[in-house]
């Protein structure tokens, strides 16, 4: 048995400057995704920048409705300090939050909320979305994870975070994590995840060479631009097993057809899609 995963940062468009193009296409860029991911038909989507808000509504939901999946959507940002230190264009009158979400065909047994930033930070919030999935063999927890863009000191802390909460997963098996984090592969922030024993990048494991690059794609620029691999889907351990990388690949990777309304692409991020075999026995583990 395989379950089939992706993960994509959806590029929100939050009313913010700067932001003015993402946030009018939204509606296309949301339909065109739903298309292309009915047609390679992913047991699991973790979501990264899902919105909700009043000229869209809940954009994960939407996606997840399309593709007949139930939904698991948390909040991270603004961060609700926000709303407290009252300032009006980003707290309770910004009409509008994000967060990471997770898609799934297989039933949820469960939903949790990993903090991996300060609680003091007063102007952004990174959390896990862990989500507990009744998998072909046993339950299982999938995290959706987006780490800050700021300073890779903070990623080195909220990596840190997650480390904790996959290890404090509250069953024996395996886990899968995923996500933007904001970071490079052979970036130290991603190195403390693929130096631990048992920890798998499932693309770079499959695909030694190939670029793989994730971000940095403009809208409206009708060749591919995305220069950076930041997005990632990890295979983490429990005990002697792990879930086992079969095949993994870009999607939403090519603009949409031309149209009148010119290029455009689904995100400035490509998902990532690995299907994983179900867990098996590290080689050379101590026992």
């Amino acid at each position: 048995m395989s379950v089939r995963v992706v993960t994509l940062n959806l590029l929100h468009g939050a009313p913010l400057p700067g932001a003015h193009r993402a946030r009018l296409s939204l509606k296309r860029r949301l339909q065109w995704t739903a298309e292309r991911l009915r047609e390679v038909r992913p047991d699991v989507v973790l979501l990264q920048e899902a919105s909700a808000g009043p000229r869209h509504g809940n954009t994960a939901a939407l996606l997840a409705e399309r593709l007949d999946m139930a939904c698991v959507y948390a909040r991270a940002n603004p961060s609700p300090l926000l709303g407290l230190l009252r300032v009006p264009p980003l707290g309770r009158r910004f009409g509008f939050e994000e967060g990471p979400a997770v898609l799934s065909r297989l039933p949820v047994v469960a939903r949790r909320v990993h903090r991996l930033s300060s609680p003091l930070h007063p102007f952004e919030r990174r959390i896990a979305l862990e989500v507990v999935l009744e998998g072909p063999q046993a339950t299982f927890s999938v995290f959706s994870v987006h780490l800050t863009a700021g300073s890779a000191a903070s990623r080195r802390r909220q990596i840190a975070a997650l480390v904790e909460a996959v290890e404090a997963a509250p069953h024996p098996n395996p886990v899968i994590v995923g996500g933007d984090f904001n970071a490079d592969e052979h970036s130290h922030e991603i190195r403390l995840l693929t130096e631990m024993e048992g920890w798998v990048d499932s693309f770079r494991h499959l695909h030694e060479q190939a670029a793989g690059y994730t971000w940095g794609q403009t809208l409206a620029e009708a060749t591919a631009t995305a220069g950076r691999r930041i997005d990632f889907l990890f295979s983490a351990p429990a005990g002697a097993e792990r879930w086992e990388p079969s095949h993994s690949a870009l999607v939403l990777d090519e603009a949409f057809p031309r149209s009148r309304s010119g290029v455009l692409w689904a995100s400035d991020h490509y998902g990532v899609l690995t299907d994983f075999e179900a867990p098996r026995r590290l080689r050379n583990c101590s026992e």
